[in-house]
């Protein structure tokens, strides 16, 4: 069997911890990692896994900077669990399991192991039982829009290969958060599966713990050994912004709310987390804080605001592999093509289709402008230039205005 996780400087610490906690229970175990940020991020030669580029899993340049454009950092990772499972499945012939790289095992993961051969793929669910619907935002409500499943743990072989090509295919274009749009990452889509393909779902209760797990329960501790309602807690999935200076405030994404407990109510849960951050910190995490994501900027300095990536997205989807695929300044170096079609009106209009897109976004500039193309071009010009020189909307390479 073989795991494997994506990482990045910033999570590299947690990259680490996750792969000596499955050796550690799984003596001999292979471990992969594929990092994200380029050959000159801090990934050595003693790392507890092999090292994988986007290149050795058959992603190449250009699509890399695709990506790298319609994604921000973490839609970025998503894109690619999909192709490094399906690659690491072909390359071994065998069953491989991933896992995020905020996770730790705490016991042998043979529930997991031994589910994927059966079906060629096994699946995790956000929650076994349920919850209860308190509050505004009650739990189920946050499984119904980010899916049944949670993809932080999941097992394929090569009887799962037509769902491996599936989600790869989806993922490499629509891996994005878009509500309006039925999208949630890379999860969304597992959602799908069970009219789709053979699984099975692993239903033992100590894989895959997360903090809404504990609503009803805390983990219990047999010496250094943590448990959860009497079984062994395998891995725990550190979902949600943990921070391992402060590890006493792990809390639910700000979406979540209730029925996840304060660890002030969960001394066992809070034992883990005080345990996980020392490891965490151990691994030089504060030397790799504040790293900036590869994808942020583009390679000269733009910032990559979600305008620009709807804006590419939207003509790349149009366009993908054809002559008319629009610049892309991570595939080609070259921040000034991809400037230059920010600044240029697409054909038959005199806007540019960055400002187009600006007011697309506004419904007061729609409401103020109702004829762009047509009559109000002028004053919408004018209106955009003034914005831009009181920093209203930032436009670093043009104050367009009518001649």
């Amino acid at each position: 069997m073989l795991a494997c996780t994506i990482t990045s400087r910033s999570h590299l610490a947690g990259a680490r911890v996750l792969a000596e906690s499955l050796i550690e229970h799984h003596p001999g175990m292979s471990v992969v990692a594929l990092a994200l940020d380029g050959p000159s991020d801090p990934v050595g030669q003693d790392e507890p896994f092999e090292v994988l580029r986007p290149e050795d899993i058959g992603v190449e340049r250009q699509e890399l900077g695709r990506r790298a454009l319609l994604y921000k950092p973490s839609e970025l990772a998503w894109s690619f669990k999909a192709p490094l499972l399906r690659h690491l499945v072909e390359r071994s012939g065998d069953s491989v399991v991933y896992l995020d790289a905020d996770c730790v095992v705490y016991d042998d993961l043979g529930p997991l192991f031994e589910a994927v051969p059966a079906h060629g793929l096994a699946l995790t669910a956000h929650s076994l039982t349920p919850a209860p619907a308190v509050g505004y935002w009650a739990t189920e409500t946050f499984f119904q829009r980010h899916g049944v499943f949670n993809s932080g743990v999941i097992g394929a072989g090569p009887a799962g290969r037509p769902f491996l090509d599936w989600w790869t295919e989806r993922t490499a274009r629509y891996c994005e958060v878009d509500p309006e749009r039925g999208l949630t990452g890379d999860q969304g889509w597992l959602t799908l599966v069970p009219a789709l393909f053979d699984y099975t779902l692993v239903r033992d209760p100590g894989i895959n713990v997360m903090g809404w797990s504990l609503h009803d329960r805390d983990i219990e501790w047999q010496g250094d050994r943590p448990t959860l309602g009497g079984v062994p807690l395998r891995c725990f999935h550190f979902a949600g912004p943990f921070d391992p200076r402060q590890p006493d405030d792990f809390r639910p994404i700000p979406e979540q709310r209730e029925p996840w407990p304060p660890l002030a109510e969960r001394p066992g849960a809070a034992r883990l987390c005080e345990e996980y951050s020392r490891r965490v910190l151990a691994k030089g995490h504060l030397e790799l804080l504040g790293a900036r994501p590869i994808n942020d900027r583009t390679p000269g300095g733009i910032a990559l605001d979600p305008l620009l990536r709807g804006l590419y997205r939207a003509a790349l989807l149009d366009t993908d592999g054809s002559a008319d695929e629009p610049p892309n300044p991570f595939a080609d170096g070259d921040d000034g093509s991809f400037l230059d079609w920010l600044r240029t009106p697409p054909p038959g209009q005199r806007v540019a289709r960055y400002l187009l897109e600006v007011r697309k976004q506004r419904e007061d500039l729609i409401t103020a402008f109702s004829a762009v193309p047509g009559d109000d071009e002028d004053a919408f010009l004018r209106w955009t230039a003034e914005a831009a020189a009181r920093g209203e909307i930032v436009i670093p390479w043009t104050a367009a205005s009518p001649a």
